[in-house]
């Protein structure tokens, strides 16, 4: 994939929420429109190019699709993105604050 191409999947509020929640555990699509409360056809969307970059996988369980990162060559990429994109704001902000110390780098480190 094309670094230009990450960026713009990348680049969508949505869908790192998506790779957040997804971080954390496998859901299905109901439960993800749910959670950030958004429509279940927007969702489906950025579900659908999720899957198309590779980022995301899904199972089909009970006629639902369940959705989980990708354990192939993307999966370490996504989990420091979104790693990276849960901490770094916080970090910033210590660091312009002067307040940035080591206990700070570990307490994100998790």
């Amino acid at each position: 994939m094309e670094s230009a191409q990450l960026l713009n999947i990348l680049g969508n509020e949505n869908r790192r929420k998506i790779l957040h929640l997804l971080a954390s555990r496998p859901c299905y699509m109901s439960e993800i429109a749910e959670r950030l409360d958004v429509g279940a056809k927007a969702i489906l969307g950025h579900l659908e190019l999720l899957v198309q970059s590779g980022m995301i996988e899904a199972n089909v369980d009970e006629q639902r699709r369940k959705y989980f990162i990708s354990q192939t060559t993307a999966a370490g990429s996504v989990r420091i993105a979104v790693l990276l994109w849960k901490w770094l704001p916080q970090l910033s902000r210590e660091k312009k604050n002067r307040k940035i110390l080591p206990e700070t780098v570990l307490r994100f480190q998790t």
